[in-house]
C-alpha cells in the first residue's frame, strides 16, 4: 500500500498536476491510474517427507500436465535442485530453488506440481502434488549465500529476495 499526495494547480507548474477551468464548470475531472509491475522473487519450495511415510527420491517440479503453460517461459528448467538442505529445526528437507525470480501474484501464471516417488514404497515415479502452492506476498526472506552459488551470483549482486514454501508429502 502506498499514498500519493497529488497537487494540483492552474496551469504548468513543475512537479504539480494541471488543472483546467472550463467554461461550464469550475473544473475539468481527470483520471489518473498509476500502475506498479508486481514484485519478483526467487521462489524456494522445501519438500519434506510426513513423518512415519518414508524418504523421497528423484523429485522434480514441472508445470503440471492439465495447468496454464508457462508464459513466455526461456528455455531451460524452471527450477534448480532437489538440493538436500537441513532446516534449522534439524529437518531434513529437499530443495527447490527457482532459476529466475517469478512474479508475486494472488494466481500464479502458471501451475506446477511435484513428481518423484516414495522411494520404498513405490516403484514408478508419479505426481505427488498437483498444484504447488503460489508464494505469499507478505512473506519475504533474504536468498543465503548456498542460493546465490546455486544460482551463479558468486559476487552476490542480486536483489536476493525470495519466497520461501514448505510442502509436506
Amino acid at each position: 500500500m502506498c499514498f500519493v499526495d497529488l497537487f494540483l494547480c492552474d496551469g504548468d507548474v513543475a512537479g504539480m498536476c494541471p488543472m483546467e477551468k472550463s467554461a461550464t464548470g469550475p473544473v475539468v475531472f481527470r483520471q489518473y491510474e498509476i500502475a506498479f509491475a508486481a514484485r519478483r522473487t526467487f521462489w524456494k519450495y522445501n519438500i519434506l517427507s510426513r513423518p512415519g511415510s518414508g524418504p523421497l527420491d528423484n523429485l522434480s517440479i514441472a508445470p503440471a500436465p492439465n495447468g496454464n503453460p508457462a508464459s513466455n517461459a526461456a528455455a531451460g528448467p524452471l527450477f534448480l535442485g532437489p538440493f538436500e538442505e537441513r532446516l534449522p529445526n534439524g529437518v531434513l528437507a529437499q530443495q527447490f530453488l527457482s532459476t529466475r525470480p517469478i512474479p508475486l501474484a494472488d494466481r500464479a501464471e502458471v501451475r506446477l506440481s511435484l513428481s518423484g516417488r516414495r522411494k520404498e514404497r513405490m516403484t514408478r515415479d508419479a505426481v505427488l502434488v498437483d498444484c504447488l502452492p503460489v508464494a505469499a506476498k507478505d512473506q519475504l526472506a533474504l536468498l543465503t549465500d548456498t542460493d546465490l552459488a546455486r544460482l551463479g551470483d558468486t559476487d552476490g549482486a542480486g536483489d536476493g529476495l525470495c519466497s520461501e514454501m514448505f510442502v509436506y508429502v
